[in-house]
Formats: C-alpha cells, sequence, structure tokens
C-alpha cells in the first residue's frame, strides 16, 4: 500500500515545489515593470515667448519653458504646439550652462478623437451602455470590437451585432494617442538643478501685412502717420504675451505646398534656415542682414482664429505736400502714334521726405495707407487709401488720392519722323486747363524710351530717370497753357 502511495506522493510535492516557484498569473502581471511616462512641461512652466512674423505665410516661434530633469537619458513633452508646426524645423537647446544633448525629437499630433479610438481598440474589449427600458437606467455590456469598417461591429456573448445603439465605454487611452499637439524630446541631461529650454521651430499660417493710417491737416502742409502690423493666426494655436518681432524684407522661405519638405526631383532644397538670433534692442527698428525688424511697443496675445493689429510706428508733424501729377504711358514705340486727341485729368498726390529731419527717417515696409482729411470743423474725412511700395531712409512716400476733375489735358502728337531703322523724331502739345479758383502746380512726366534727347521745349524740363523728363508747369486760375516739345530717341 505505501509503495502505491509514493509515487502520487511525489508527485503532490513536486506540484507544491513548483506552485510555490512560479507566482500566480496577477501577481506576474502586477511585477512588470511598466515604462516610465515622459516628463510634461507644460505652458504653466513657460518662463519667454518669442515671435517673429515674415511677410509670408510663415513665422519663428521661440517657447522657453523651465524644466527640471534626472540626470542621465530622460524624455520629456513640450505640450501646446500648433498644429501647423514644421518639425523639420524644430531646435532645443538649454539657456544655461549646462549641456542638454538631444538624442531624439518627434512631433506628435495623433490626437484624441472618437474614430482614432475605435481605430485602436479593434480586437479589443470594450463596454456598451445601453439604457434599460424596464429600469430606465444605463447597463453596461461586455463587448469586442471587430471591425469598424462600415460602423462598429461588436462580439457579444458569441453573436455578432452591428448598429448598438448603446455608448461605447474605452478602457484607457491607447499609447501615441495625445489630447494636444506636442513635441516630445529624449535627451541626455548633466545637471538635477531646474534649467531654461527653448524651443524654436517654424510654423505655417502666420504672416502679417503692413497698413498705414495717415492724417492729413486742414491746409494739407502737415501730416500725421500711423503704421499697423496686421497679424493674422491660422497656425492652431494661440500666443498670450508674445514678444513679437516685425521682418520686412525678401526672406526665402518654405513653400506651402510642401509642409515636409525633402529634396525634389528638379533639385530643389529644402527650407533655408531661419534660426539666427533676433536682436533683443528696445530699438523699435534695425537693420539684420539684407531685411528690416520691427518691434511693436509691448508684448501681444496672438490668439488663434483672430486678426490683430499692433502698433509698429508713429509719427507727427510730418511736413507734407500736395502735387498734381500729370504721367503719361510710354508714348513711342518705333511707330507712328494717331493723330487724335486724347483727354487726361491729374493725379492727386502727397508727398512726404522719409527723413529724420522731417520726424521720420525710418525705413518703411510697403502695405496699404489710407489716408484721411481734416474739413474746416475739425473732422477727418476719408480721402482714399493707396498701395505704397517699400520707402527706404531718405526715400519719398508718394500717395495718389485720386484724380482733379478741374486740371485736365488734351494731348495731340504734331510731328513724326523715321530717321534710322532705331532712330526718330516726335513732336507732342498738351493743352493744359485750370478751372480752379487758385493757381495750382502740375508736374508733367513723359515717358521716352530708349535713348532720347529733347531738341526744342516750350518750358524746361529736366531728367529724373532714364526714361523720363519732368515739366514743371504754372497754371494760374482760369487759364489755358500749351506745352510743345520736340524729341529724338533711339529705340533699343
Amino acid at each position: 500500500m505505501i509503495a502505491r502511495l509514493l509515487p502520487c506522493l511525489a508527485a503532490a510535492l513536486t506540484l507544491v515545489s513548483l506552485g510555490t516557484a512560479l507566482p500566480p498569473p496577477a501577481a506576474a502581471e502586477k511585477g512588470k515593470a511598466e515604462a516610465p511616462r515622459p516628463i510634461a512641461v507644460g505652458v504653466e512652466e513657460r518662463t519667454g515667448l518669442f515671435l517673429t512674423l515674415y511677410q509670408g505665410d510663415w513665422g519663428l516661434v521661440r517657447d522657453q519653458r523651465r524644466v527640471t530633469l534626472p540626470v542621465g537619458t530622460v524624455e520629456f513633452q513640450y505640450p501646446d504646439i500648433p498644429a501647423k508646426i514644421l518639425p523639420e524645423s524644430v531646435r532645443l537647446r538649454a539657456l544655461g550652462e549646462a549641456p542638454l544633448r538631444v538624442l531624439e525629437q518627434r512631433y506628435e499630433a495623433d490626437l484624441i478623437s472618437p474614430q482614432r479610438l475605435l481605430e485602436r481598440h479593434v480586437g479589443k474589449q470594450v463596454k456598451l451602455f445601453v439604457e434599460n427600458p424596464f429600469s430606465e437606467r444605463e447597463q453596461q455590456i461586455p463587448a469586442t470590437l471587430l471591425s469598424i469598417e462600415g460602423g462598429p461591429v461588436f462580439l457579444i456573448d458569441d453573436e455578432v451585432t452591428y448598429g448598438h445603439p448603446g455608448r461605447i465605454l474605452f478602457p484607457k487611452v491607447p499609447e501615441g494617442l495625445v489630447s494636444r499637439p506636442a513635441l516630445a524630446f529624449v535627451v541626455e541631461n548633466a545637471t538635477p538643478r531646474p534649467q531654461r529650454v527653448e524651443a524654436a521651430y517654424l510654423v505655417r499660417g502666420l504672416r502679417w501685412q503692413a497698413d498705414y493710417v495717415l492724417v492729413l491737416g486742414e491746409r494739407e502742409d502737415r501730416a500725421e502717420l500711423t503704421g499697423w502690423a496686421t497679424v493674422e493666426n491660422e497656425s492652431g494655436a494661440s500666443y498670450p504675451g508674445a514678444v513679437v518681432t516685425l521682418v520686412a524684407g525678401e526672406v526665402r522661405l518654405p513653400q506651402e505646398a510642401a509642409p515636409r519638405r525633402r529634396q525634389s526631383d528638379s533639385g530643389e532644397r529644402g527650407p533655408v534656415s531661419l534660426m539666427a538670433p533676433i536682436a533683443a534692442e528696445e530699438a523699435p527698428r534695425e537693420g539684420f542682414g539684407e531685411v528690416y525688424l520691427y518691434r511693436p511697443e509691448r508684448p501681444a496675445t496672438i490668439r488663434r482664429g483672430r486678426v490683430t493689429q499692433l502698433r509698429f510706428l508713429g509719427a507727427e508733424g510730418l511736413a507734407a505736400k500736395r502735387e498734381f501729377v500729370l504721367e503719361s504711358p510710354v508714348l513711342f514705340r518705333g511707330e507712328r502714334r494717331q493723330e487724335a486727341v486724347t483727354r487726361e485729368s491729374a493725379a492727386v498726390v502727397v508727398e512726404i521726405e522719409n527723413r529724420k529731419e522731417n520726424r521720420l527717417g525710418t525705413p518703411l515696409p510697403q502695405g496699404t495707407v489710407r489716408v484721411y482729411r481734416t474739413d474746416d470743423a475739425g473732422t477727418p474725412q476719408f480721402a482714399g487709401e493707396d498701395r505704397l511700395r517699400a520707402v527706404p531712409r531718405g526715400g519719398i512716400l508718394r500717395i495718389a488720392l485720386g484724380r482733379a476733375f478741374d486740371l485736365t489735358a488734351e494731348r495731340r502728337q504734331t510731328a513724326w519722323k523715321k530717321l534710322a531703322a532705331d532712330t526718330f523724331e516726335a513732336g507732342w502739345e498738351l493743352l493744359l486747363r485750370n478751372e480752379r479758383k487758385e493757381e495750382a502746380s502740375l508736374r508733367v512726366v513723359e515717358s521716352i524710351p530708349g535713348d532720347w534727347t529733347i531738341l526744342a521745349a516750350s518750358h524746361p524740363h529736366r531728367k529724373t530717370a532714364a526714361g523720363r523728363a519732368e515739366f514743371r508747369i504754372p497754371l494760374p486760375p482760369g487759364k489755358d497753357v500749351k506745352l510743345t516739345y520736340t524729341v529724338k530717341f533711339r529705340t533699343e
């Protein structure tokens, strides 16, 4: 009897030893080491935010935050990043003395949504909430999500169903899904002390343009000029309390159609680096290479989906001059003009010298200028708008307001002679008429191509450019003045 029990006793002892050697399934699962979650460095740790805006569709963001990291290799996240970031442009650097070596960086924009939650739970167990019509209470039904093609398909108690009316409860947020776009960095850190870091990157959907308001005095000899930067933010994020720098000038920016720039088949290179440090002086305007930088007076909040105007220029007491200009198109193209008389009216132009002596002296980026005149009651009235070209320091702002219907000219050709295959001689007559009550000075600008010489003229002229001859004609009120000239020119 004892002999027959010995093998069974040995087998039982073996099972007991195996049971003590292997932990139960729950204990084994609990004992697994989970990967440490990345350290989140949120916007509450932000110490500085800087925007550099270009006159295209791109901006440079420099986001500075305070971090405390363990020594060694560690991963941390920068949440609240714009949706339209250019990931290839990201650069992280430490602002203190401790080195921080970046080993890996990622842009994480796999955002939590109903569709992404369904996609990530295919083949996994979920819970369905359905209302019991008798108790009017919700009940939980365990189910397995089999497919989402054409709608969710569930396995419930070995039966397959679709179109289930219940709400779906997911056990947890799948790894990799984020509620807001974020940058993730794996770095090699050398200090356990708090430090400041800066993430810099290009973002699409930030743009600015210059808009000006010019107010002329009652006598139109003095003016007040205000420059506004109109900023549009379609980048997918807001920028509270940002220090803004405006860049005016030609900068080669990434192409909008290629947010992931690589070497193309045509050999086109990727986006140029715009990570050069921005000068921090408080001077509102300064030269920086081939462009000019403008700094508004105070930090601003650039909200998502909004248009914000920032004042970057203000000048009062500017000496202004109103002129009447009659400018012709190119008159000669190597052929005889028609004999018919053409009628033209003079343009009304306001000119302001862009000099320090005139309380200005600042390079002005191109933009739209809107002009107001002060009437007899001291109330500004809208007088028109014009497109202002970029004006360098020492240049002249020329703003066309419209046309003077009471200052006109009748033009006709009086002579034409072909001297050679490329050389001609022509004569013109302009009957200038002033129907105003006061005398007016008219600047007549004639456009002449090629190499030219005026042989005879009724009034003095000067050559202001290669293809421009200008006449200054005083026009007494209610009288006509005739301007005639003969010119010899050789076409190119």
